[in-house]
């Protein structure tokens, strides 16, 4: 299961703005704890249940994977989920 904070809402999964902070935080219940890894858009970009974008920008638009994997019980568990990122473009007026 992945949980995404803030919890803004898209026609593809889940959006928040330019310069917000965002969490992705990830649970797969197992005994021993699992070991997770982030990846985004197929790239490792974190290791550990909870992946935190401190400024987001448009760059971080993009499928987010967790994988959880339990080394006793050699289980694998994957979830993703689509994050947008939106510009939070001024627009100039003219006088």
């Amino acid at each position: 299961m992945i949980t995404v904070e803030p919890l803004g809402f898209t026609e593809e999964g889940f959006g928040a703005s330019e310069r917000e902070e965002v969490t992705l935080s990830c649970l797969a219940a197992s005994n021993p704890p699992s070991l997770y890894v982030w990846l985004h858009d197929h790239t490792q970009v974190h290791a550990g249940p909870t992946y935190v974008i401190a400024s987001a920008s448009r760059a971080h638009t993009g499928l987010y994977t967790c994988l959880a994997h339990n080394s006793r019980l050699d289980t694998h568990t994957q979830t993703s989920v689509q994050l947008t990122i939106y510009c939070e473009c001024v627009g100039s007026s003219s006088l």
